[in-house]
């Protein structure tokens, strides 16, 4: 578990250096942040939804009658990389 962990922890590290380069797109789309970070959608808003990423990682937009998420690109990363939000899934 832990071995999985600092590997998760380095690729995540990779993609925040990537992803500072690259594009000038600071908040992302569901889909676009979690093809960035290899997550799903549905586990990004359930990390949104619990509060695993702050309110600087993280904005609602209204969309119609409803709400989605957007996603900062380096914040939400760096928080990623924490070990307590990437383990308590």
């Amino acid at each position: 578990m832990q071995c999985c962990s600092l590997l998760l922890r380095h690729e995540i590290k990779h993609l925040k250096a990537s992803a500072e380069t690259g594009g000038s797109k600071q908040w992302l789309k569901p889909a676009e942040f979690s093809k960035l970070c290899g997550l799903t959608t549905r586990t990004l808003a359930i990390y949104a939804n619990e509060g695993r990423l702050s309110g600087r990682a993280v904005r609602r937009v209204k969309r119609g009658s409803s709400f989605t998420n957007e996603f900062h690109r380096t914040i939400a990363l760096d928080e990623l990389q924490n070990h307590k939000t990437i383990l308590h899934r």
